[in-house]
């Protein structure tokens, strides 16, 4: 199955190939924690309407409003 976007456009961060890559980027990801902050913002926007703690009570509400009527 594909993707509903294009990979590197929705991946914010390194690409990694080997495992050495893995374990560069691991290591820049300690050292750099803010680094890709804003495209991960943008993906989290693209992808999810809401990114807070409230998502159990919006399903509580769903249920209640769609099955007790």
């Amino acid at each position: 199955r594909q993707l509903y976007n294009d990979y590197t456009s929705v991946t914010p961060g390194f690409i990694c190939k080997n495992c050495g890559s893995v374990l560069d980027a691991v290591g820049k990801s300690f050292d750099y924690p803010e680094q890709f902050h804003e495209e991960r913002n943008e993906l989290k926007k693209l992808c999810w309407d809401h990114y807070d703690s409230n998502n159990s009570e919006r399903v509580y509400h769903s249920i209640i409003t769609n099955f007790t009527e």
